[in-house]
């Protein structure tokens, strides 16, 4: 039940299993499950009526959803147990129909070797959606019972032994940003290119050690620090003349990207994300 605490005005739902609210308290987001049937509902609160943007039955199930800060779009993520190709992201935009498919297993926009998570949010202005995608599972040789189990590895590995065995079982799992309008994944992460901050049209990406050293941490030197400044609009991109950036965070108005850079005196650095134009500034 909602209840107007202004108006004294109450409306049930029947058959909620979950809800949520948008950020401004203006619509209300609800996954009812009646019986076999799963649905997504869609509740102006000013109007008060459901509408039913998503239906699924038993072969399918809505995993994560989100509703944008002023309501008027939503994300979720459908689970195929018989198809997974067919395992992907939907949205919906207030006013139109239903929602629509935005990406799935199936397409050929979906990294080789990935698949997509049960995670999708929107980013902080509400032009892209931000999931996760994980490996698959590494194919594996037929194994009899009296087959010895032989590991092999060298000083060269970068990560010890008794470490590797604990990482076979841990699914590699990379974060990635769609823009909405377009449907395109506009970043990706890689084995060791993460993502590090994101605001706005633009996004920090910097080089994981973890993934390039592992416990070889005494070779740092040989590698060299990495930070990209990437446009979300258009996908171009910019690396910090910087071997070691840190405490690096955006202005309030998103024009510029500040940094401290120790390799160079110690000075603080700023970049304007418009103009390219990068300055000195203590």
């Amino acid at each position: 039940m909602i209840y107007n605490l202004v108006t004294n005005a109450e409306k049930k739902f029947s058959t909620v299993a979950a809800y949520s609210f948008s950020g401004n308290g203006k619509v209300l987001l609800i996954k009812a499950t009646d019986g076999p049937t799963t649905s997504l509902q869609y509740v102006n609160l000013a109007q008060r009526d459901p509408k039913i943007i998503w239906t699924t039955k038993e072969k399918t199930s809505i995993g994560s959803y989100n509703i944008d800060y002023e309501g008027r779009q939503v994300a979720f993520n459908i689970v195929d147990s018989d198809d997974a190709d067919k395992t992907g992201i939907w949205y919906y935009k207030a006013g139109t129909d239903k929602a629509v498919l935005k990406l799935n297993n199936g397409m050929k926009d979906v990294p080789d070797g990935q698949t997509i998570s049960d995670a999708v949010s929107f980013t902080d202005n509400s032009k892209y959606l931000q999931f996760s995608l994980q490996a698959k599972p590494a194919a594996t040789g037929k194994s009899t019972e009296d087959m010895a189990g032989v590991e092999v590895w060298n000083y060269k590995d970068v990560y010890l032994q008794s470490l590797q065995s604990e990482r076979l079982n841990k699914v590699a799992r990379y974060n990635a940003i769609m823009n909405i309008e377009s449907g395109k994944i506009v970043f990706g992460e890689s084995g060791n290119k993460k993502l590090s901050l994101l605001k706005g049209d633009f996004a920090v990406v910097k080089t994981d050690y973890r993934e390039v050293l592992g416990d070889r941490f005494w070779e740092k030197e040989v590698y060299k620090d990495s930070t990209w400044i990437m446009n979300l609009r258009n996908g171009s991109s910019y690396l910090l003349p910087a071997k070691a950036v840190y405490n690096i965070w955006f202005s309030p108005d998103n024009n510029w990207l500040v940094y401290f850079d120790a390799d160079k005196g110690c000075h603080y650095f700023s970049y304007d994300l418009h103009t390219g134009v990068l300055k000195d500034i203590l």
